[in-house]
């Protein structure tokens, strides 16, 4: 049987000016390919061979454009997709922030109303845990949707804006892969070999195989069904809690609603096992052609933040290897502010956040979204999408597209340090104009999320001057001799300072040593 990979579909976007990947699967020896203008005229034309019952080809690069079609003939079956542009392709993963969808984000139902883009078009990948019968069928009936009135709803909000300004900016077709699923650890999105083989990654593969020993998929199945079907009416009572009281709260929801079983047993179907997702939602669009990942996650590895970096900095080697491009552009958002009612800010999402900036400075082609008063409190899915695919579009446009025009879309970032005469001297990166105060801002300056410490590690508020090279200077009476300065060294706080293009300081500490040790011995007091 003569069939394209789930993702070539009619409305399909290829990414223009690059070797195309087209896949599928066939019966036959050999397989031609044919990109087909409006007339039925052959545009371009390749011819590959079937191995092991799968083709694979390569058309050549193409400028901006369609509609065209794309016909696949094995000498016995032949298969066509229609209205077929090539344009912009980017993929959008990580879990819920990504996954939130455009009704349920600010302003998102009066928006859905009014997406109305010819040049925006959106697949998602199919959220099935496990390679089987079950993701057959679902993608059987996957699409690529038009952005039209009333038929945006599901989509991805970051994806969606993100879209909406590049196609207002660049005039081409733009086409977004959503590829994300809430509650997923970076480690669900990553090959098996590729944790295994590093020894503090490993540590991901390990819990598993000692959760899930001795378990196959069709012993695990009712298993995992009886857990569904309880967690569903969980969470519809939750819903119904939240939605009726007027200061909800999690410990109330629990007593009234029973005992939460999220994220349920262990096996080959529990969707937040590591490597996962990476079979059975990744490597089923793998490799088709990008422009670059646009990326939100990491509030599930808060457990193990300790290691973030290690293991982003993996997954964004993996993605690329699998994508068959090394230098394709990753850019990333960072966490913004989240703690809960009566929740103790147990200060593990600083440590989430320098991981994701180390990366981003790190990595070549990496680009990383200051989102720090985006959040919000007791909302650990903030509504405010918008201002998220924004800033990661504008960072697009600007390192991607080269559009140089305008402001800068790098948030204000520790650069350098000095300790002279009891006091710490600041100085900052992407910020020619020096910082700015919102309004609202405390007078007292010793509130604005700086601290300093001495020999003793011990941490204390710091005023501050905000120096005429645009740094600032750090001091505290209760710190006579200074070794090191952070900022905004908490889960949650309000955010007080900008650059002067309304980008938030990016939170920072000068001594990255400081601890670390002591986060990770309380690693599993966190979350599991």
């Amino acid at each position: 049987m003569l069939k394209f990979a789930a993702i070539f579909k009619d409305h399909a976007v290829l990414q223009r000016e690059k070797e195309t990947c087209i896949w599928g699967n066939s019966d036959g020896t050999t397989v031609t390919v044919e990109l087909l203008d409006t007339n039925g005229g052959t545009v371009q034309k390749t011819e590959t061979k079937v191995t092991d019952g799968r083709f694979e080809a390569k058309l050549p690069a193409m400028r901006a454009g369609g509609p065209f079609s794309l016909k696949v003939d094995d000498g016995t079956d032949i298969t066509i997709i229609n209205d077929i542009y090539f344009g912009e392709v980017w993929l959008a993963g990580g879990q819920s922030n990504m996954e939130l969808e455009l009704q349920n984000s600010r302003n998102g139902r009066e928006e859905v109303e009014k997406s109305d883009d010819k040049n925006i078009r959106f697949y998602y990948t199919q959220k099935v845990s496990f390679v089987g019968k079950e993701l057959e069928e679902a993608e059987e009936v996957s699409c690529w949707q038009l952005c039209k009135p009333g038929e945006t709803a599901a989509w991805s909000a970051v994806g969606y804006y993100f879209a909406k300004k590049l196609a207002a900016e660049l005039d081409v077709m733009i086409g977004i892969i959503g590829c994300n699923w809430g509650g997923t650890s970076a480690s669900c999105w990553v090959d098996r070999q590729s944790l295994e083989s590093d020894p503090v990654l490993k540590t991901y593969t390990d819990s598993y195989d000692e959760a899930a020993a001795g378990v196959d998929i069709e012993t695990f199945r009712p298993v995992w069904e009886e857990y569904q079907t309880y967690q569903a009416a969980f969470d519809k009572r939750v819903g119904e809690y939240y939605s009726t009281h007027e200061n909800p709260t999690w410990a109330e929801a629990l007593k009234l609603c029973g005992e939460s079983r999220y994220p349920g047993p262990m096996g080959p179907m529990n969707f937040t096992r590591p490597n996962g997702l990476y079979e059975s939602m990744l490597m089923r669009v793998a490799p088709y052609t990008l422009a670059g990942f646009i990326f939100y996650q990491g509030e599930e590895d808060d457990n193990r933040a300790y290691i973030y970096d290690r293991l982003l900095e993996t997954l964004i080697k993996v993605w690329r290897r699998d994508f068959r491009d090394e230098n394709l552009p990753f850019i990333l958002t960072q966490l913004p502010v989240f703690v809960n009612e009566g929740e103790e800010d147990f200060m593990n999402w600083p440590f989430i956040r320098e991981a994701q900036s180390t990366v981003a400075s790190k990595v070549p082609n990496t680009y990383m979204a200051v989102t720090l008063e985006l959040g919000e409190f007791q909302n650990i899915h903030p509504t405010d999408k918008k201002s998220v695919g924004d800033r990661l579009s504008e960072l697009a446009l600007f390192n991607v597209y080269g559009r140089k025009a305008g402001r800068e879309p790098f948030a204000p970032e520790y650069e350098s340090h000095e300790i002279k005469d009891g006091k710490v001297y600041i100085r900052f990166a992407h910020c020619p104009d020096g910082l700015t105060l919102s309004d609202g801002a405390p007078a007292n300056t010793s509130e604005l999320g700086f601290e300093i410490a001495g020999d003793d590690n011990v941490y204390h508020k710091a005023g501050v001057e905000l120096s005429p090279d645009g740094g600032v200077v750090l001091s505290s009476p209760e710190v006579k001799d200074p070794a090191k300065a952070r900022y905004f060294w908490k889960n949650f706080a309000p955010v007080y300072l900008f650059g002067h293009n309304g980008l938030p300081l990016a939170p920072f500490r000068t001594d990255r040593n400081d601890g670390a040790v002591a986060l990770g011995s309380r690693q599993g007091e966190l979350k599991e």
